[in-house]
């Protein structure tokens, strides 16, 4: 149960550092493994509300960059 919840806490970590970076689709990816590996954890319900999330930035950042 512990390294299960430290695999699950690493895995976020990563999602939220992805985001900081605005590496939204690779957040994205780390979600869904979360969703994917732990789907009855409280993380993974959190984790599946950020993967639409995800999408919209992303289609956001690249708006961005063209006016750019």
């Amino acid at each position: 149960m512990r390294k299960r919840m430290k695999k699950i806490l690493m895995l976020f970590d990563e999602a939220v550092e992805a985001e900081k970076q605005y590496e939204f689709q690779n957040a994205k990816h780390y979600y869904k493994k979360i969703a994917a590996l732990f789907p009855e954890s409280p993380e993974a319900e959190i984790a599946r509300e950020r993967i639409d999330d995800m999408d919209a930035l992303s289609q956001e950042k690249r708006l961005y960059r063209r006016i750019d």
